[in-house]
């Protein structure tokens, strides 16, 4: 890392890396002047370089198991699977199961560039008037061998420049009123693509369409990212004015910010066709599952450019009661207009259950969902003793979570006029083509069109705090948040569902021993996995912190969580890959409800400062020693089929049933649980284990620091930083392989699930790291 600063002034912290900084500068206010003088002005560069080897685990067929079954009789198709099978390495020597299946250690290079500039400059235009104005610019480039595979032939390259501007004018109009009027200005812009292709995988060639996506249920999945190539640019006008008003014992403050959001999105999705097989076997026998993507580009449109306007007033009251009470009370309204599309390319499903297909329609929205956006928040904070030794601080508040382009996008990006369909059974290596009929149009990951209301999260939380020492302070809280209305897919167009007398769900049957779904609740349609503000949760958490401000030369923070977070679904945004993306129970989401995939039941951090307190020469003063331990234990994981045991034909694959008795927890990375204590459900119907059952290891981390602050001259400070990240080397491991089964061979599925599926031989293993290894970073930064 390199870094430069000129002009009198650096942040507080100007040693911390870019990417830190963003977030300490952002996380406070927007300004207004730090200087007395008449003008200011600060310029901070910083640039990075990072070259970071990745060792990925995939799991892999052996030289014995990628045979092209006799039956595929088609030799386009026999070469096909040939072509793509051979894309595998062969597995590390003493890794191969009986089934046929390894891990082959894959290592590749990430390297990335970051430039980042700060400036800004203050200028007093009198003595009731101020100016401040700031930029940054930061720009960067991403090359990640692993974007869409464990094995990298298929890296991705990612671009980013994001600028931001901010213009505040200050003006005292009394020695009780200040206002404050701001413009400001945000262009974050995203590109990336994948940076090769394999001719195996090129299904449509010829068409200047990217390499498609094969997955194999027991393997690791092959080609590119789902979401490549893409473009995101957003543009952000902002005109803000806030009012500081001091009334006797109130401190209001309102005000009203103004913004234009222009987000011109390129998402091509699924150009070259996605691909799914439920098992080794039925990939060798050519037997495909699914395939997903736009069967033809002639006349097909990607872009989507979006335009909404935000409009948030607010006001809130710093009520001094008495010496020993203080409220804060406030309101705000978080309103957007329902978006429209600047070239008016937007196509829905007005009603999934019923319409025969995609209509245009002029917004986002068959109706704004917005317009009930009311924010109140209440808090206080209460000095019981009237010694400023003890204090009780509480609060309420409720947060709308608006939805915007990376939420609702979806919803048309994979909409006419870019035309996706799903395809049961196609032929390798063609899609949409042969003796299978061509699939109904189908929405992946869209967005429900009648989504009436805005996802909001109810916070409260209650603190005692108490000063027990000198400078040392005790706090212990109760802290809670009730979500309402959140984002998850649920399908919107499932199978006709029949319940039996005992309460059970039945949404497919046996058809020639395949598991085959009812006929869907629109036969216009195929699967329409829509996100809808539908889930709900509920965090309650015990949270006690000891901390000791610098005192005879030592800073101390000790930090615990205990805590438990419940809900009935996930948001595919968070990019969670240890639950389901999907509820299962289209019918019910009751059978949903779980922890949720972030639940950390204890977590505890400890961090500390020791100034050295040498003094003398240059050599020895201005020595630090920093440190920081975190301990949590592991995230939730929810254990699955693997297969499509109910007739879905979708993405998502159910749970297993459990079987009595079985101790399902091992512990070891080699066998993390038992898959031996689950069994296929009946075909058709769902399993009974519990969504996110399962919990992964633990996590240790400890980093420790060495500084030295030296002063050269009047304007010259120089710092030396050795940092050693995980000093302990401690390995942490990541979630295990958490589908049980693949597919058995068609034809040999009974009543009764015997033969539908063969135990996965990767589940339970864990065969990647979290976190990093030990490493060593030393800098060296002269401040002027």
């Amino acid at each position: 890392m390199i870094s430069c600063a000129t002009a009198r002034w650096t942040p507080a912290d100007s040693s911390i890396p870019a990417r830190a900084l963003r977030k300490n500068q952002f996380g406070g206010s927007l300004g207004g002047p730090i200087k007395k003088d008449k003008a200011f002005f600060f310029v901070n560069y910083e640039g990075i370089q990072q070259l970071l080897g990745e060792t990925k685990v995939a799991f892999v067929p052996d030289a014995a198991h990628r045979a092209i079954a006799s039956s595929v009789t088609n030799p386009v198709t026999a070469q096909a699977l040939a072509n793509t099978i051979a894309l595998y390495p062969l597995p590390d020597p003493g890794t191969v199961n009986a089934a046929g299946i390894g891990t082959s250690t894959q290592v590749a290079s990430q390297t990335a560039h970051e430039n980042y500039v700060l400036s800004r400059f203050d200028y007093t235009l009198s003595a009731k008037d101020s100016l401040f104005f700031r930029y940054i610019s930061d720009k960067a480039d991403l090359f990640e061998p692993f974007s869409g595979s464990l094995i990298p032939l298929w890296p991705e390259q990612d671009a980013s420049h994001t600028q931001y501007a901010t213009l505040e004018e200050r003006h005292i109009v009394s020695p009780t009123i200040v206002n404050v009027a701001r413009f400001s200005f945000s262009r974050p812009v995203n590109n990336a693509y994948t940076a090769n292709s394999v001719p195996a995988l090129q299904f449509f060639p010829g068409s200047g369409r990217q390499d498609g996506i094969v997955n194999i249920t027991g393997l690791t999945n092959l080609g590119t990212n789902t979401l490549m190539p893409f473009t995101l640019n957003q543009t952000r006008y902002t005109e803000a004015d806030d009012v500081l008003w001091t009334i006797g014992a109130h401190s209001l403050r309102l005000g009203l910010s103004v913004s234009r959001l222009q987000s011109n999105t390129y998402y091509p999705l699924r150009s070259g066709s996605s691909w799914t097989f439920q098992s080794v076997g039925q990939f060798l026998a050519g037997q495909a599952f699914t395939v997903q993507g736009p069967q033809n580009l002639l006349g097909l449109y990607p872009n989507r450019d979006f335009r909404e306007l935000e409009l948030t007033p607010y006001v809130q009251d710093d009520w001094k009661v008495s010496p020993k009470l203080t409220l804060n009370l406030g309101l705000r309204w978080e309103f957007v207009t329902n978006p429209v599309e600047a070239h008016s390319q937007l196509y829905a499903v007005p009603n999934v259950p019923t319409s025969p297909g995609f209509t245009h329609v002029p917004n986002v929205f068959r109706s704004n969902p917005n317009w009930g956006n009311f924010d109140p928040r209440f808090g206080l904070a209460y000095d019981p003793f009237a010694d400023h030794k003890t204090s009780i601080r509480g609060g309420f508040g409720l947060f709308h979570d608006t939805i915007l382009p990376p939420n609702y996008g979806g919803n048309f990006w994979g909409a006419p006029p870019w035309n996706t369909t799903q395809q049961s059974n196609p032929i390798y290596p063609t899609p949409f083509v042969g003796t299978v009929s061509p699939g109904l149009p189908t929405d992946p990951s869209g967005f429900d069109y009648n989504t009436n209301s805005t996802p909001y999260m109810i916070q409260y939380n209650l603190t005692v705090q108490r000063e027990i020492a000198q400078n040392t302070v005790l706090s212990i809280g109760y802290i809670g948040s009730h979500g309402v209305h959140l984002l998850t897919q649920i399908e919107q167009n499932p199978p006709q569902v029949n319940v039996d007398s005992n309460g059970v769900y039945h949404f497919g049957t046996l058809v020639s021993g395949r598991v085959t779904g009812n006929s869907r609740i629109n036969p216009n349609l195929s699967v329409f996995t829509d996100f809808a503000p539908i889930a709900s949760s509920k965090y309650n958490s015990m949270q006690a912190s000891l901390n000791r401000r610098f005192t005879r030369n030592v800073t101390a923070q000790v930090a615990y969580t205990y805590s438990r977070c419940t809900d009935n679904g996930s948001f595919w945004a968070s990019y969670n890959t240890n639950t389901a993306a999907t509820v299962e129970n289209p019918y019910n989401m009751g059978y949903d409800r779980g922890v949720c995939f972030f639940d950390i039941t204890h977590a505890l951090r400890v961090n500390a400062l020791v100034a050295l307190p040498f003094h003398g020469n240059r050599a020895v003063e201005g020595w630090q020693l920093s440190g920081i331990v975190s301990a949590n234990t592991g995230l939730p994981f929810n254990i699955s089929d693997g297969i499509d045991q109910v007739g879905y034909q979708n993405s998502g694959t159910p749970r297993p049933n459990y079987v009595p008795g079985c101790q399902v927890s091992v512990g070891q990375v080699s066998e993390w649980f038992n898959p031996a204590c689950f069994a296929l459900e009946a075909p058709g119907t769902l399993g009974n284990t519990g969504r996110n059952t399962g919990r992964g290891p633990n996590f240790v981390d400890a980093d420790f620091a060495v500084l030295k602050d030296t002063k050269l001259t009047e304007a010259f400070r120089m710092q030396f930083r050795a940092e050693f990240f995980n000093v302990l080397n401690h390995t942490n491991f990541a979630l295990p392989a958490s589908a049980v089964f693949v597919a058995g061979t068609a034809g040999q599925c009974t009543a009764s699930g015997a033969g539908c599926g063969n135990l996965n031989a990767s589940a339970g293993k864990i065969t990647s790291i979290v976190g990093t290894a030990r490493q060593i970073q030393f800098a060296l930064k002269l401040v002027f």
